[in-house]
């Protein structure tokens, strides 16, 4: 089973290892994280601009038509703050139960260093740069697909 970045790496071994997979799952994945990149910055960007920062949402925008490098991608994202990127995600209220558990803008230094670290492998990794939606068709296994309706 695969959820999101998850779901590109269960394509990658189910592709790469067809007779050890006898089913797969995927949950809201990233058929191709250039694309998922894309679609955050797309959600983003609207928060951007009602910020103030049109410099910002400018240079988004710009990559959005002209950008396929996911490094180039991602550290746009890192550049962008924090805040925008929380209401492009969280945009539904959250229950006490949330709130008691996760506070977003807690970050420790230590998970902040460990998100880069994370992000710098990601990037370097071929996998991460390939687009799997055309290679659905060589998987011949049973697959679920499961998606939050938009």
């Amino acid at each position: 089973m695969g959820h999101s970045y998850g779901g590109v790496l269960a394509s990658f071994y189910t592709l790469k290892y067809p007779n050890d997979v006898k089913a797969v799952i995927y949950e809201n994945l990233a058929w191709s994280m250039i694309d998922a990149i894309k679609t955050i910055h797309r959600n983003t960007v609207s928060f951007i601009r009602d910020g103030g920062d049109v410099a910002l949402a400018d240079k988004i925008e710009l990559a959005l038509v002209s950008c396929n490098n996911l490094k180039e991608l991602t550290d746009l994202q890192m550049e962008t703050p924090g805040k925008y990127i929380i209401k492009s995600y969280y945009s539904k209220p959250w229950s006490d139960e949330q709130k008691a558990i996760y506070t977003p803008f807690e970050v420790t230094e230590k998970q902040e260093k460990s998100t880069e670290l994370h992000r710098q492998k990601i990037i370097m990794g071929s996998v991460n740069n390939e687009d799997f939606m055309p290679k659905l068709k060589d998987i011949k296994i049973p697959s679920l697909l499961i998606t939050r309706r938009v």
